[in-house]
């Protein structure tokens, strides 16, 4: 077996994170959660540690207002209010721990190197897309169709020979769920993280970025991966999750974001 995962390190799993507390009733994406400054800790249990955001919000930070702003602190707070529980079961459900139903052989993706959630701050940073999470490209790929597909995960395939248009897994999101999360995706590239290089694509395109700071401790800095999983708005008949290693220096998940709106531009 042939292992092509990558830590994610990376905030595209913040719409799967959504998907799963939307589904399991533990998110209301109306509700705005007070969040203050740019750090926010949980008490003693934590010690020092902190998850840190991008940007303060002036107000109230609701379900569309994270994922444009790509928010860390309202998708820890959710997690933690969810529990590991229930946020390990609706991350099996998107098929974390499962053989990827694949004809190239891909090592499956894991919650954490113990494949539970049994310390709080992971819990929180895992919400995000940091933690110990790994995810192929592939799966996480997969895992943005369920937006695409009225709440049903694509089974991926490779060869010509295969039946297409099957199901992996179903019915993991309602139709309205399915639409608010579609229409956050889309305001990321006109408001959001990715408008610099996804506002003004000759096509529209909804999506969302992830940047992974590799480094082996949390003090100081390290090396970037740049994330972009994206795809044309209007046809929804292409999706491109794309990692680039090494764009700190190009521009994060930028660099990423370019290529793939570039690739889509082209294809269309």
């Amino acid at each position: 077996m042939v292992s092509i995962q990558h830590s994610l390190s990376s905030s595209v799993l913040k719409p799967i994170t959504a998907a799963i507390g939307l589904k399991n009733g533990s998110i209301d994406p109306d509700e705005g959660l007070e969040i203050k400054g740019k750090t926010w800790g949980n008490g003693e249990g934590w010690g020092d540690y902190k998850v840190t955001r991008a940007s303060t919000s002036n107000g109230p930070v609701d379900l569309h207002d994270a994922l444009v702003r790509s928010d860390n602190i309202y998708f820890a707070m959710q997690a933690v209010e969810m529990g590991a529980k229930a946020y390990e079961k609706g991350l099996k459900s998107f098929g974390f721990g499962e053989e990827l139903p694949y004809e190239y052989p891909i090592t499956p993706s894991s919650i954490s190197s113990s494949g539970k959630l049994d310390d709080e701050v992971l819990l929180a940073n895992s919400s995000y897309g940091q933690g110990e999470l790994e995810m192929s490209s592939i799966h996480l790929a997969a895992a943005y169709t369920v937006f695409l597909n009225e709440g049903n995960m694509i089974k991926p395939t490779l060869l010509t020979s295969e039946d297409t248009s099957q199901y992996w897994k179903e019915d993991l999101l309602s139709p309205e769920q399915v639409n608010r999360i579609k229409n956050d995706l889309r305001d990321v590239v006109q408001n959001g993280t990715a408008k610099k290089y996804g506002k003004n694509s000759a096509i529209p395109i909804s999506g969302k970025t992830g940047t992974a700071e590799l480094k082996l401790t949390s003090e100081g800095s390290g090396e970037e991966n740049g994330w972009f999983v994206g795809y044309p708005t209007e046809s929804e008949d292409i999706l491109i999750a794309m990692m680039i290693e090494e764009t700190k220096e190009r521009g994060g998940s930028g660099y990423t974001t370019k290529k793939v709106v570039d690739l889509l531009n082209k294809m269309k």
